[in-house]
């Protein structure tokens, strides 16, 4: 049975792998008609030192090509904004702004790079850092395994899970080597509406 089992997974996966150039060609497809994308998020970090699992909430907003903004409202505001390699952080509501680059933040920066790179379907950049293996199609899932030595440290892999209409990830998973992990569900999406230039 266990083998019957793992035949079948792999079959499945050699189906996944051969058609992994169709799955990219519709995400790029529906990706390209995306401008400006924004909504709520919850955020969970699964420790495997505490049974409680830490929920953060907020909003963020996408607009092409390269600009990002996140807020979390709760349990304690916090926030960025980012434009390229250069960004913004803050703490609390009324908190002043520092200035950051991308590379010396690696969690925002892996935040972004997926967020950015989905949005715009660059393959050509996610691919030359991931493996990206294909898990399923119904509903679009991928997992990507960094290639870097200096990411391994502190990833194992991403698990990125499409809408429906594959136009932009609805939950990302961001597995750490040690065991943890970090959820992030995307709800409420509006696409291709205006954006105040404020936000950025």
């Amino acid at each position: 049975m266990p083998f019957l089992v793992f035949s079948e997974e792999s079959r499945q996966q050699t189906d996944y792998a051969n058609k992994k150039d169709e799955i990219f060609a519709r995400i790029k497809q529906a990706a390209s008609e995306v401008q400006t994308l924004s909504g709520e998020f919850s955020q969970e970090k699964h420790l495997e030192i505490l049974e409680k699992v830490s929920v953060s909430r907020g909003k963020f907003f996408y607009k092409t090509p390269d600009s990002l903004r996140w807020e979390i409202n709760e349990p304690v505001a916090t926030g960025f904004i980012v434009t390229g390699d250069k960004g913004k952080k803050w703490r609390g509501k009324a908190g002043a702004r520092q200035s950051f680059e991308l590379k010396k933040e690696p969690v925002i920066k892996i935040i972004t790079d997926q967020i950015l790179s989905w949005s715009r379907a660059d393959f050509n950049r996610l691919e030359s850092g991931y493996n990206i293996t294909v898990l399923e199609e119904n509903p679009v899932t991928l997992k990507l395994v960094p290639l870097s030595v200096a990411e391994k440290k502190y990833i194992d892999h991403i698990k990125l899970i499409f809408s429906s209409t594959e136009n932009y990830v609805s939950t990302i998973e961001i597995h750490e080597a040690g065991g943890d992990y970090t959820q992030i569900k995307f709800f409420d999406m509006t696409i291709n509406q205006p954006l105040q230039e404020d936000l950025f």
